[in-house]
Order: C-alpha cells, then structure tokens, then sequence
C-alpha cells in the first residue's frame, strides 16, 4: 500500500493483529509515520502503541471508529492530527521531520535503528502481558545508506545510488541489532516464550524472487528449511497455527507448519504500476489522478510455480514466461502448468478480488 490508499470496510479489522489484541495481547508498531504506521493506513483494534503513539492522539479518529464512521472518521482524525503538528512547529515546540528522507537516505532519522531496539527490549521487559511487535529497522533501505560499523565500506563516501559495499554494510548492522535481541532474549528468559520472524518485503534493488523469511521458534521447534515457494502472506496463518489458534477463512497464504505444502505451490505476486506515481525514479508518492479502473496503481500480476513464473503486464496485455534465476528447488518441467492453464488462474485470482479481467481475455 502506498498512500493515500487506506484500509476500508472489513479489511480494517480483519488483520492479525486484532485477533491478538483481543486474545489480550499489548501489540505495538516501532516504524516511521506515514511509510509504516498503522493508524496512517486506517488499522483499526490492531495496535496499542504505533510509534510512540496511542489511538489517544487520535481523539476524532477513536470517536469515528466507535460510533462506526469511515472515510469522514479517518479524514477528520489525520486532519485534526495535522493540524495539531503543524502548530507545534509553527510555535518551535516540535521540528518538522522528513520520512521520506530517513527512508532514503538514513540521515536526520527520527529514530535510529538502534533507539527502536531499544525500544522493543524497553517494552519486553516491562510488559506484564502477551506481546506482539512488528519493528520495522531501516539501515537497509536506502538507496544511500549510513553504516553504522562499516567494513565493506570504511574510510568511503556513498556517492551513487545503490553501492554494493554499503549496502552490505547495513546488512552487518543488522545482523548485530538482531544479535543484540537474541542476546537479551536469552539472558532475560524471554528466549523460549518468544517467537522472532524476520522478514522483508523485497531484497536487494526491489527483486522479488527471493526475499528472507526466517521463523525461530521456541525450544528451537520446527528447525528446518522449506523447499516449497512461500510468501509473507504465509506469517499470519503460521503464526495462528502454531499458537494452535484457529486460521479465519479470510485470511490468506497458509501455515508453513503444514503437511499438504506442495513443491508445485503457486505464489501470486501483484507489482505497482509506476507510472501512477508523481516521482517514478523515488516511487515517493501516487497521484491519485492515475488510480484509474481496472488495475488502479497494479501494473503487473506474476505467478510463480516452483521455478517457473508466467506474468501478464496489465496495462498493455502482454503475457510471457519464464524461469526463475537461481531457484533453490527446481520442478520437473513435465508437471509445470502450460502458459493456458496458468493464464486461466492467474485470471481467476484476479476475478476474486474483484477485477474487471474482460480486457485480458481477448
């Protein structure tokens, strides 16, 4: 999601989050406002704390949700909010600070990566009850990146976007705040009372194909490693399974603790339409001009099969295949499906959420 879309309707309570809160879970968001925040994205009985925030920031926005409101709730609520900042800053109480910057680039960072560990051992060791944090780190992100220890880098300035060394570099940073938790898991006692899943949305330069998904489990349970595709959609289900919670039917993606997991599994994967966005080269910001029936900001749908993708670019129908460099676990090509057979899921998957596929089917 990128802003201005929102959650509307259902989706905004039919989330992970809000089947943990009202198990009593204190369920917080350590991130950047606007780029990961939930109240930003109308998340509703999800979250208790979203970067340093309580939905008692939000007096209209609490009031909307009560009384059951929507767009006006959720418009109200971020006004007042504005609102609210922009007089602080007009009266040198508050500085005005730039995510998009911190995202990019790492410098002027509201919170530094380490300050959102911190923060997370703070919590742990303070909650007295069930807790459920998503912590979003961001030395990774760049594409200008600000190691903290460089060693692929050390005694270099960055000066094109993207550079192996420190990107590498932020990968080393990392690893040692994720050291840093696992220590204090382990010293604290919290280590097998605690499941750690780490994940990213996409790898190095927006790839897709393979992206890190870990799970470690109390007691070292289910140690292994998945042949099968899986995507992120596959947290929530595994998460629910494994606290032998019941999987709600819309929930999406199934638990990795399966059995019936096939090395066939087919995994769809939606990509944005860049050029719905105002600044192509940043992806910064969608105009809301170019949301158009009957893609929106999607301009591409892939289906991927174990190594084998098909993919269909949305905006001018164009339909091809191919397959997977690098893959782990290679099919026989014999029970790959043809490109007629993956047409008609891929198009069936569009169908039931709720797209338009006449223009595709010609």
């Amino acid at each position: 999601m990128f802003p201005p879309d929102i959650l509307v309707g259902e989706d905004t309570t039919e989330h992970f989050p809000a089947i943990l809160k009202q198990l009593g879970y204190y369920n917080i968001e350590i991130g950047i406002p606007h780029y990961v925040d939930a109240y930003t994205v109308n998340f509703k009985e999800g979250f208790d704390l979203v970067n340093g925030r309580t939905i008692a920031n939000y007096p209209m926005l609490y009031l909307g949700w009560k009384i059951g409101g929507d767009y006006p709730a959720y418009f109200i609520g971020v006004t007042f909010e504005r609102i609210v900042s922009r007089l602080k800053h007009i009266f040198f109480i508050e500085t005005i600070a730039n995510p998009y910057h911190e995202v990019t680039t790492g410098y002027g960072q509201m919170m530094t990566d380490q300050e959102r560990i911190d923060q997370l051992v703070s919590i742990l060791e303070s909650s007295q009850q069930p807790l459920f944090a998503h912590v979003h780190l961001m030395g990774t992100h760049g594409p200008y990146y600000s190691p903290v220890d460089p060693y692929f880098s050390r005694g270099r300035v960055q000066t094109k976007p993207k550079e192996t060394d420190f990107y590498d570099d932020a990968i080393r940073d990392f690893d040692a705040y994720l050291a840093q938790l696992m220590t204090f898991l382990g010293e604290s006692g919290l280590q097998d009372n605690t499941i750690v899943v780490i994940y990213s949305d996409h790898g190095q330069g927006l790839a897709i194909n393979r992206v890190p998904l870990l799970f470690k489990f109390p007691n070292d349970e289910y140690s292994s490693v998945i042949k099968t595709n899986v995507q992120n959609l596959d947290i929530a289900p595994t998460l629910l399974d494994y606290l032998q919670l019941p999987i709600p039917d819309w929930m999406e993606g199934d638990s990795l603790l399966a059995n019936d997991l096939t090395q066939d599994r087919a995994i769809f994967i939606p990509g944005v339409n860049f050029g719905t966005f105002i600044h192509v080269e940043t992806a910064s910001q969608i105009d809301p001009t170019q949301i158009t029936p009957p893609w929106y900001q999607f301009g591409t749908l892939r289906l991927n099969v174990c190594n084998h993708y098909f993919q269909v670019i949305l905006i001018n129908n164009y339909w091809d295949e191919g397959l997977i460099d690098g893959h782990t676990a290679p099919c026989d090509p014999s029970t790959m499906p043809t490109m007629a057979e993956a047409r008609l899921e891929m198009l069936g998957h569009l169908t039931s959420h709720g797209f338009d596929v006449s223009i595709l089917q010609d």
